[in-house]
């Protein structure tokens, strides 16, 4: 199933994997936030620096991206060769959707949610 938003991706995690992301993305929340206020503070900060983080992905993450972006207005990139293992999954700046059951395991669907693509897009990849 297809998540809209950075923030509905973060909304659907537990307070111990949002401060583990949170680590990951180098952003400092103490850990006596609630859980809703972790999840703003996150993505606020993740939205306002997804420039910085680009710099930092694999050339195939960035290959990826490149890809999804280029998909306007058709939101997904089929790959036969897919990683699901790549940082940029985890982050949840670039997303899988689909149900293993309905598709061949050897296909994966990518997609940018709408709010952090609006930002890629602002980008120079």
């Amino acid at each position: 199933k297809k998540i809209s938003s950075l923030k509905d991706h973060f909304n659907k995690m537990d307070k111990d994997l949002l401060l583990m992301i949170s680590e990951m993305y180098g952003v400092r929340i103490t850990k006596t936030l609630k859980k809703q206020e972790i999840v703003e503070c996150l993505y606020s900060s993740v939205i306002a620096n997804i420039p910085d983080y680009l710099k930092k992905f694999s050339p195939h993450e960035i290959y990826l991206i490149r890809k999804i972006l280029a998909k306007n207005p058709v939101l997904f990139y089929e790959d036969n060769y897919p990683r699901y293992n790549m940082p940029i999954l985890l982050l949840g700046l670039v997303q899988m959707c689909g149900d293993a059951d309905d598709e061949e395991d050897d296909v994966a669907r990518y997609y940018i949610p709408d709010d952090v693509r609006e930002m890629m897009s602002e980008c120079s990849l």
